[in-house]
């Protein structure tokens, strides 16, 4: 950058450019984890739970909003949420470990 506190039209290009490559980096790194999450989801075999944790954890839905479109009351999604969590976590302990 040169002296003082001018920014010239390649300054500023340089910038948008490194921003643009963060963006695509993240954005990547952010398709990397939604996969991980959905193969996760996909394990159990109870429909409404895959349904309620895909719509909570990538359509980033509240727990009302799930419950008017799966038609049950918020009280049964979050039992229901509670489960699919367990059934994550049952499967996560019987995974074996990596340690490389």
């Amino acid at each position: 950058m040169p002296k003082g506190n001018s920014v010239t039209t390649e300054d500023i290009l340089a910038d948008k450019c490194d921003l643009e490559k963060r963006i695509e980096r993240l954005n990547k790194k952010g398709e990397r984890i939604k996969n991980e999450i959905l193969t996760q989801i996909d394990m159990i075999d109870d429909p409404r739970y895959c349904e309620i944790l895909e719509a909570y954890f990538i359509d980033c839905l509240d727990m009302e909003d799930i419950a008017e479109e799966m038609g049950y009351g918020p009280r049964h999604v979050y039992k229901l949420y509670s489960k699919a969590i367990e059934r994550l976590v049952e499967f996560d302990s019987k995974r074996p470990v990596n340690w490389h």
